[in-house]
């Protein structure tokens, strides 16, 4: 069912389509005028730029900050520790990925009985599904490493309306990990009571232990969701990093930019996300895609914790103090790819995908009103400062941020 199969193959690419048709739009007149102030005082101060080792950046904490800059209310806690290195990164989709399909059927415990190809629109565009509407297993695998498995309530996943994702959203229980929420508490998943410290080392094994996925990277469970959907009804959402040498692979920053009136992915964002109704199984996982390393060159020096808090607080001088829900260290993801001919997918088999390391500041600004998984992208942006540079880019303007 194709149909199907393109529900989950778009989803970043529509979530980057309803936010860049939103950026389109004007502006309301508050979005304009603190912009404006915005741009009138970016980067009015040359900030003084200091360089560390990543021994030393492993140490970092908002405690050892020389000062607090006054218009950022900064997370209670960053946590640097487990990276062990940073340096210049370039990646590329895996090819031939669908030879696993048996493999990773039985990963999620699946046997299906028929595969069936699907034909994509763009070139690269293609997969292998398994349909069974019967038990309502859906499962579907392309060679870039895409996969997508949804079963149950999950299979059908019921259309709900503004008012009951807005109802469900004010009933879920978000925690952060790097932010420092705690991971320690119990709650009802299927029949029992169930510690989420358990259920996060479980599902990290999965992804982390198994002869499928290449150990060039890890999972780090870094965003977990508690949708409360009745009296002793819950449902456990994770959001598992992909991480290279200790430092995520950009996790939320997904968008599509416009250059000389054509459109394209400039930016896509990757993690494994998985919903669970019981305890140590998985309801719905997906993935946007698996990498192999082309080139790593290792960097000696880095840019410190407290130079890119000083430049973000310069280039958030035109506004008043901004929430600041995590900093965490993330390389980007550039796809490369033709996209000036409207025929390629870019995240087909084999394309290359240019990556910066950069401490991300990542503000709040809407609400994820998605009732399976964590689309945290939908209600997030940044300001993001090279790690080896000092550049800043942010999508603020993009957004339409307004504090």
């Amino acid at each position: 069912m194709a149909g199907r199969k393109h529900q989950y193959i778009s989803w970043i690419l529509l979530v980057s389509a309803v936010g860049l048709l939103a950026s389109c739009q004007q502006a309301p007149r508050e979005v304009r005028d603190q912009m404006e102030r915005y741009q009138k005082n970016e980067h009015t101060v040359e900030a003084e730029l200091n360089y560390c080792t990543v021994t030393e950046l492993n140490q970092a904490s908002i405690e050892d900050l020389p000062t607090v800059p006054e218009n950022l209310i900064l997370p209670k806690t960053v946590d640097f520790s487990s990276i062990e290195d940073i340096g210049k990164l370039r990646l590329a989709f895996v090819e031939d990925f669908q030879k696993n399909k048996e493999a990773l059927a039985e990963f999620f415990q699946v046997h299906p009985t028929e595969w069936q190809e699907s034909k994509g629109a763009l070139e690269g565009d293609d997969a292998v599904i398994y349909d069974n509407a019967e038990d309502k297993e859906y499962f579907w695998v392309m060679d870039n490493g895409t996969f997508a498995w949804s079963s149950g309530e999950a299979y059908e996943k019921e259309t709900m309306s503004e008012a009951e994702l807005e109802e469900l959203y004010d009933n879920t229980t978000r925690l952060f990990r790097g932010a420092g929420d705690d991971m320690e508490l119990s709650f009802i998943l299927g029949d029992e009571e169930i510690r989420l410290k358990d259920q996060i080392r479980w599902a990290e094994e999965q992804l982390n232990h198994n002869d499928i996925f290449d150990d060039t990277f890890t999972y780090h469970v870094g965003t977990v969701y508690i949708r409360h959907l009745g009296e002793n009804k819950n449902r456990l959402s994770l959001l598992a990093q992909m991480q290279y040498h200790g430092a995520a692979l950009d996790y939320f920053g997904g968008g599509i930019i416009e250059e000389g009136g054509i459109y394209r992915v400039g930016r896509m964002d990757n993690s494994v996300r998985m919903d669970m109704n019981r305890p140590n199984t998985v309801l719905c996982c997906n993935n946007n895609g698996q990498f192999q390393v082309r080139e790593y060159e290792k960097e000696d020096k880095i840019l410190d914790f407290p130079s890119a808090v000083s430049l973000v607080s310069r280039e958030l001088s035109g506004f008043k103090a901004v929430t600041i829900r995590e900093i965490n260290v993330v390389y980007t993801l550039e796809p490369i790819y033709d996209y000036e001919s409207g025929k390629e997918y870019y995240a087909k088999a084999g394309n290359e995908v240019r990556t910066r390391p950069v401490y991300s500041f990542i503000i709040e600004y809407g609400k994820d009103l998605s009732n399976f998984w964590i689309s945290d992208g939908n209600a997030v942006c940044y300001v993001n400062v090279d790690m080896l540079t000092g550049e800043v880019t942010s999508n603020l303007e993009e957004k339409h941020y307004v504090n």
